[in-house]
Parts: structure tokens; C-alpha cells; sequence
């Protein structure tokens, strides 16, 4: 029900603008939303010290970054560009607090992971559920690519 009737409003579109100088018109490819065109996740992501080790995907969430509020892309660059994380701040400390103290704060930290990540692996079955799958199916029969650009891989 989703890819097939409610998809087709929210897809990327390819559009051409005209120049107001009345020069050759340029194309624009206009990706649909994602969840990925938020905000939080890259925050958590710049906050907790997580970085992502596939280049296609960091590229992908790059481009959807472009769509977010200026200020937003701001604010993620500033986090990303902190002098400490979460991660580096907890790895520093262990030489100077009592070790069940740190034991505790390693934790804490080891369940905030293990929290994204299982946020990330039911946002992507869902993905691929509803999104990937059926696409793939249609492209297939219509010789396409698939919705997702990392998709298979």
C-alpha cells in the first residue's frame, strides 16, 4: 500500500528550470523526504563519537543533509567539529576516576550504542519492507534502478 499508492507523492523528482536571463534551462534533481533529512540522528551520531564507515552511505546522508535548514548543517558541523564527544570524553577519564566509576560511564555509553543502532537496523528493515523491496520489483520490470542508493550492497 505505501510504495504503491502513497510513494508516487513523496518521490524524487528530475525538473528542468528556466533562467529568467532566458538562457538554456537547468536540470535539478529534487530527492523525496527521508528520514534522513533530519537533524537528529547526525546530532546523536556527532555527540555519542559514532562515524560511519561506508563511504556510499556517508555520501548519501551528505546529499540529504543539503536539505536541511542552513542552521542545522551549522549546528551538525559544529558538533562534528567539537573537541570532545561522549566517546572521547569517556575514553579520557578512565586514567583519572576510580574504575567501577568508569566501568559504569563505559556502560551507559555501550547501551546508548547499542540503542542506535538497534533504532537504525528496525528503520532500515522497515525501509526495506516497504520501500526497497517494491521497488526493486519494479524496476526490475520496468528496467529501473532502485529507490535507495545503497540498497543490495
Amino acid at each position: 500500500l505505501f510504495f504503491f499508492r502513497l510513494r508516487n507523492y513523496i518521490k524524487s523528482l528530475d525538473v528542468k528550470m528556466e533562467n529568467s536571463e532566458g538562457s538554456d534551462a537547468e536540470e535539478f534533481h529534487l530527492h523525496g523526504p527521508s528520514g534522513a533529512m533530519s537533524s537528529i540522528l547526525p546530532a546523536v551520531d556527532a555527540l555519542l563519537g559514532i562515524r560511519n564507515t561506508s563511504v556510499e552511505l556517508r555520501e548519501a546522508v551528505k546529499t540529504f543533509e543539503d536539505y536541511v535548514p542552513k542552521a542545522h548543517r551549522l549546528f551538525l558541523e559544529r558538533l562534528r567539529n567539537a573537541p570532545q564527544n561522549v566517546k572521547s570524553f569517556i575514553e579520557g577519564r578512565k586514567d583519572h576516576i576510580d574504575e567501577s566509576t568508569w566501568f559504569a560511564l563505559a556502560a551507559a555509553f555501550n547501551s546508548c550504542i547499542s540503542r542506535v543502532l538497534d533504532f537504525r537496523w528496525r528503520h532500515w528493515s522497515f525501509v526495506e519492507q516497504f520501500i526497497v523491496r517494491p521497488s526493486s520489483s519494479t524496476a526490475s520490470s520496468s528496467g529501473g534502478n532502485s529507490v535507495c542508493p545503497v540498497a543490495g550492497r
